[in-house]
């Protein structure tokens, strides 16, 4: 993974770019990497804007081909929180959390979100494309999201480096995805399932976009679906949806 490297100062989404490089024909090998010091329209989940303040920050996009069909494609953001999770750990010695399906926490508080878009046939994905956004030593954040995010600079009091966070990600990510060549899903699955405190009874209300959904956490499905026990004993499996309440 990041073999091939585009470095910009500042880009308006690395997600974007990556994926004119492909509308446009150029060659990309599998792992190709973007990186921003900067991004002027960073995306998140749900239409959400991503703050990227420059140079102080983690803003990056993945290209991959995985052998896999659509339904499993989820599980490909599943790996990336693990690998995300792994790298700073071991790099800050901080306590992270991985909140279901796609984000990064600190004592509650959110410091990684990961944006995941696709382009399939019926049985095949043709290309991934896995945009990553870490604060890192940001010294502060916007009112408006201060109170629901944090940085790794914020948690631990100190200056991270945001290239040994890279590096660390990206060895524990090519290991990952490797495995899940060799092993199939289960690899990933079983590692998320250990690292999440969301994985298994948990109080939690999911908006679907259409539906609240609230109950206790059961654990992930072989598609990397959440499942939820609901008061009345069903368990009903959640593929996509916004997580907005737990306990």
């Amino acid at each position: 993974m990041g073999r091939n490297l585009y470095h910009f100062y500042r880009v308006d989404s690395t997600n974007a770019f990556a994926a004119r490089l492909l509308a446009h024909g150029r060659k990309v090998t599998e792992g190709t990497l973007i990186i921003a010091e900067a991004q002027t329209e960073g995306r998140g989940r749900l239409g959400r804007s991503w703050h990227s303040e420059r140079e102080a920050g983690l803003y990056f996009s993945m290209v991959l081909f995985p052998k896999a069909p659509p339904s499993l494609a989820p599980l490909f953001t599943l790996g990336t929180a693990v690998a995300m999770h792994n790298a700073i750990e071991r790099d800050t010695r901080l306590d992270v959390d991985i909140k279901w399906p796609n984000d990064l926490l600190i004592d509650g508080k959110k410091m990684c979100g990961i944006l995941s878009e696709i382009q399939a046939e019926v049985d095949l994905v043709r290309t991934m494309i896995i945009g990553v956004g870490v604060n890192v030593n940001h010294e502060s954040l916007p009112e408006e999201i201060a109170g629901r995010a944090t940085s790794l600079r914020i948690a631990s009091g100190r200056i991270q480096s945001r290239l040994e966070i890279l590096l660390e990600f990206l060895e524990e990510f090519e290991r990952l995805y490797m495995a899940f060549e060799r092993k199939g899903p289960r690899t990933i699955i079983d590692q998320w399932t250990r690292l999440s405190s969301f994985a298994q009874g948990r109080k939690i209300e999911i908006h679907d976009g259409v539906r609240k959904i609230a109950g206790v956490t059961r654990g992930l499905n072989p598609l990397g679906a959440l499942r939820i026990e609901q008061t009345d004993g069903r368990v009903e499996e959640v593929y996509s949806g916004d997580l907005v309440k737990w306990e």
